[in-house]
């Protein structure tokens, strides 16, 4: 049989350079060892992450045998598009928002510390005074923390919601102006990302506030919203000015462009195609 080493995470990399163990802890160098060994005996290497090989270069292994497939997305069939709006607070709270003429900016997903979305927070603070809502919604390990730090600087344009489930999740989005994507700086990005969530919020056609630094941007490659600086809420409201000022019209062709760009390239559809032909070299 065959042997195909498909990365996700780089580890032992990954616990080294975010959660700061020894290269030398015993447990890593086995993990390294491990790694070292699927690079040298693997027929094939599948990633998600565009520039991985560079990695697998730095450790002194050929990447002839190196695929990139990146994460994708589900195509919603007729089935799942004539589901209603389903009557919950959540919609109801985005409804009567939009009814009073807010301009909705997103987050859908887990609140953790890598989603850096005190940034987020931050940015909502200088824009106190605007006819503008920054929406959280999904639940996480530092969601109180987040809650916390929204009352004690009195910052009255953020909204936390509740979790919903998987099949609300496109009801929220089409509610938003713009989707809000962030990571925090990390050093382990200079190998790529490919976040589900932002193939999730190009599926739902809006434009995007892209807040990574990484070495791929597919914001930019898509052509469907504005990229800047991570963690740098300066630039998050320059970028929110900016999508403010732009035209209804304006912002629906870069949502479009996003959706045409994931339908494109991360159908599932295409890159099972693409994995089998990695398998079959």
């Amino acid at each position: 049989a065959k042997l195909f080493f498909e990365i996700h995470d780089l580890w032992p990399l990954t616990p080294i350079e975010i959660g700061g163990f020894s290269p030398k802890h015993p447990y890593i160098m086995y993990l390294q060892g491990a790694e070292d060994y699927a690079y040298k005996n693997c027929d094939g290497i599948i990633s998600i992450l565009p520039n991985a090989d560079k990695h697998i270069k730095d450790r002194g292994f050929s990447t002839n045998n190196y695929v990139f497939v990146p994460n994708g997305v589900i195509i919603n069939n007729e089935e799942v598009e004539n589901i209603e709006e389903p009557d919950i607070d959540q919609i109801k709270k985005l409804n009567e928002l939009k009814d009073k003429g807010y301009f909705l900016v997103g987050y859908t997903g887990n609140h953790s510390p890598a989603n850096a979305l005190d940034t987020m927070l931050k940015a909502a603070k200088k824009m106190k005074g605007k006819k503008i809502k920054f929406i959280l919604v999904g639940s996480g390990n530092i969601k109180d923390e987040l809650i916390r730090y929204k009352n004690e600087h009195n910052i009255d344009n953020v909204v936390f919601l509740d979790p919903v489930k998987k099949e609300a999740i496109p009801f929220i989005l089409s509610k938003l102006d713009v989707a809000y994507m962030s990571l925090r700086k990390e050093s382990l990005f200079r190998f790529g990302v490919s976040p589900n969530k932002l193939f999730d919020y190009m599926m739902a056609a809006k434009p995007i506030l892209y807040s990574v630094e990484a070495s791929n941007d597919p914001v930019s490659d898509a052509n469907c919203g504005i990229s800047v600086k991570a963690e740098d809420e300066d630039e998050i409201v320059k970028a929110l000015d900016r999508f403010m000022n732009l035209s209804e019209e304006e912002r629906m062709v870069m949502g479009e462009n996003g959706k045409k760009f994931v339908i494109k390239n991360h159908r599932y559809e295409v890159l099972a195609e693409k994995f089998l032909m990695a398998l079959k070299k």
